[in-house]
């Protein structure tokens, strides 16, 4: 493409140049001009125009106006309002009014504004004197008497305090007006009234005057829903309702009723405490609620119909793919697919779509849409914070209050960078690798949605990338491919699509290849133990032995606590006289020869013979032990004589000891070893 020749080109630029100063220009108004009236109607002129719309401009006015007197045609202002006092004008003479703005960017003119300066006087606005409610009607007076002017017409508009757009009427010269039109119950109507003089213009609108049309019982049901959460394994929910629109409410709310499992709430708007808490346009009861629950609104005149609803068991469905949205920090849109097994059956079930900032205490920061069936998109229109989570969920809800959650997500209005991992630590260290923990960052504090964990340090291009999902469970991530014995730093970070946050790092130091050794060796070892008791353990419940007796031994041998023998050596071993005063204990005791004789082994046949008097075996038994017990004293006497003269006291304690100990032996063979002891024969194999 070729060039424009340059003379081409300023030319181009000085007409852009130009035009932009002419757009700049803005065409002021007319102005309105009028001489106003009190008590009496004053001299002087006073005009006013729209003002310039770039306020960012300083911008200077003049009011121009012809004919002129005394030589004064303007006056000057930096308001968009001005005054020709009455000795610059002519008294009922024609009167032509035009005003010129100019500033930086450029200048304005308006248009010409001709009137007959007799016939601009403006009164009053009107008052309202009284109003009724049955028949609606208001009354006025007006100041044209007093001013000296005739009775002109009037106006009044009315309309209900919930529309936005007036309905005007002319009534004439009349000072009342009875509005005759349908109204809705309960409903206020706002009324204004504006009046001319005979002469002159038209007042300025009066006062607003209100009318509560007569109340009738509130009619419909209220919007009711319930933001839950579960802690500790239970569900916790407030119950929280929409306002009763005007027209539905039919009066002025007083109140709400609630039922929920037996329990009575009645709450007035008017003192509601604690338990009652409202915005524009909803409520939440602040009490925890169980199982089901119904309320009703009620005015000075009665009820509404009670609204139904069931609080549901923590929801279990959650299927992403059919909710999407987009969000941005003054409005979100949610659009979504039906459910296959709602559109497959003719429920006529509603939609709720509800969000909820996540963090935010019950009944706060949330609001719900409900949608009939046979829609699948919503709008909010609200104040979203940035770097926020909000938790947006699909409902199908019947006619009965019973509801089913189909989809839940999580949106953002904006994202940025995730905060610090709250912790983060070493719980295991090997020699060739280690075990990481840390604890995610909480939902409401991620501000976007956490991709992933970046873990790294041990080596310089060694970083791993660890799903956050869960998101609300700790992780642990085990690092391989260490060295042993070293010091090592690693650290994480978590990421969003707005970036990585800081890191959080950790230092250990891996351990020796012999450390690891040793390790192994006492792991088995341990292994090795509890196998073998556990085979003995088996064992026993195969053969059918209980677990009293020790383990690993024959069923017929018998537990050696009961022995005699035992109970006896344990109160030797708690009595300390008995270890201070025995001979192992002397300074320098005195050691006697100990000769071992070898006995001669029984033969066989010797020890078969077979007894048929059993009264002689018990006797000749007899007669054994007594005989023993005869050695025994002769050996205590043989081992009193070993003792030295210095040792007499503690050998006649000594000596007591014994025949304790002896006195005890008479009862040898009763109890214990009487019953488990083998005979001589048993021992010879008969």
């Amino acid at each position: 493409m070729a060039l424009l020749p340059i003379w081409w080109q300023l030319c181009i630029f000085f007409v852009t140049a130009n035009n932009r100063v002419v757009g700049a220009n803005f065409l002021l108004s007319k102005p309105r001009c009028y001489i106003p009236c009190g008590q009496i109607c004053q001299a002087a002129i006073h005009c006013y125009w729209d003002a310039w719309p770039d306020h960012s401009v300083s911008t200077n006015y003049t009011l121009h106006w012809e004919p002129p007197r005394h030589n004064k045609d303007h006056v000057n202002t930096g308001n968009p309002s001005g005054i020709i006092h009455r000795e610059n004008f002519a008294s009922h003479r024609e009167l032509s009014v035009w005003v010129q703005a100019v500033h930086q960017n450029g200048s304005a003119k308006s248009p010409r504004s001709v009137f007959d300066t007799g016939k601009i006087q403006k009164p009053p606005a009107p008052s309202i004197t009284s109003s009724h409610r049955d028949p609606m009607e208001i009354h006025w007076d007006l100041t044209c008497e007093k001013l000296h002017l005739g009775m002109g017409s009037c106006d009044v508009r009315h309309r209900a305090e919930t529309e936005k757009d007036w309905v005007k009427t002319d009534v004439g010269s009349h000072t009342s007006y009875e509005h005759r039109q349908p109204v809705q119950p309960g409903l206020t109507y706002e009324f204004q009234v504006r009046c001319a003089c005979s002469t002159g213009l038209m007042s300025d609108w009066s006062g607003t005057t209100k009318i509560l049309s007569q109340e009738m019982t509130p009619v419909g049901e209220l919007d009711v829903w319930r933001d839950c959460k579960v802690s500790q394994q239970k569900l916790s929910c407030v119950l929280l309702w929409k306002k009763l629109p005007r027209s539905q409410a039919r009066g002025e709310i007083l109140g709400y009723t609630v039922l929920n499992s037996g329990i009575w709430y009645n709450i007035s708007t008017a003192r509601p405490g604690r338990q009652l808490v409202c915005d524009k346009t909803k409520c939440y009861l602040n009490v925890s609620l169980m199982s089901s629950a119904k309320i009703w609104a009620y005015n000075s005149v009665g009820a509404s119909a009670p609204a139904y609803l069931h609080f549901p068991q923590p929801d279990i469905e959650n299927n992403k793919e059919i909710l999407s949205f987009q969000m941005n920090p003054e409005k979100l849109d949610v659009q979504w697919d039906p459910p296959a097994h709602l559109s497959a059956r003719d429920t006529g079930d509603d939609y709720v779509v509800q969000y909820k900032q996540v963090g935010q205490p019950l009944g706060q920061g949330f609001d719900w849409l409900r949608v009939n069936q046979s829609g699948t998109s919503i709008t909010f229109q609200d104040q979203f914070r940035k770097y926020r989570p909000y938790q947006v969920s699909l409902y199908s809800v019947s006619h009965e209050g019973t509801s089913r959650q189909h989809s839940s997500v999580i949106a953002y209005s904006g994202q940025t960078i995730p905060p610090q991992v709250p912790s983060f630590k070493v719980i295991k260290i090997n020699a060739y690798s280690v075990a990481l923990f840390w604890e995610p960052i909480p939902l409401s504090m991620q501000n976007g949605v956490v991709l992933y964990y970046q873990i790294g340090g041990a080596t310089p291009n060694d970083v791993h990338n660890v799903s956050a999902v869960p998101h609300n469970e700790n992780r642990t991530f085990e690092l391989k491919g260490l060295s042993p014995g070293r010091n090592y730093e690693v650290w994480i970070k978590a990421v969003t699509v707005a970036g990585p946050g800081a890191n959080v790092s950790a230092k250990f130091k891996t351990k020796s290849e012999e450390q690891t050794v040793h390790f192994i060796l006492a792991v088995l070892g341990s292994a090795a133990l509890i196998t073998i008791v556990c085979a003995c353990i088996f064992v026993r419940a195969y053969r059918g032995d209980t677990l009293s007796s020790p383990l690993c031994f024959d069923k017929n041998v018998p537990d050696p606590h009961n022995s005699l023998i035992l109970q006896q050596l344990k109160n030797q071993i708690n009595d300390h006289s008995v270890w201070l005063l025995s001979p192992l204990c002397e300074p320098h005791p005195e050691i006697s020869v100990l000769e071992v004789v070898e006995n001669k082994p029984a033969t066989f046949f010797s020890g078969c013979l077979k007894t048929f008097n059993l009264d002689q075996q018990m006797e000749d038994s007899s007669s054994s032990v007594e005989s023993d017990r005869m050695d025994q004293r002769s050996k205590k006497e043989d081992y009193s004589q070993m003792l030295d003269s210095d040792g007499e006291q503690g050998g006649q304690q000594l000596l007591d000891h014994e025949e304790h100990w002896n006195s005890s032996q008479e009862d040898f063979s009763s109890g214990y070893e009487k019953h488990f002891m083998p005979t001589p024969q048993e021992l010879l194999g008969c």
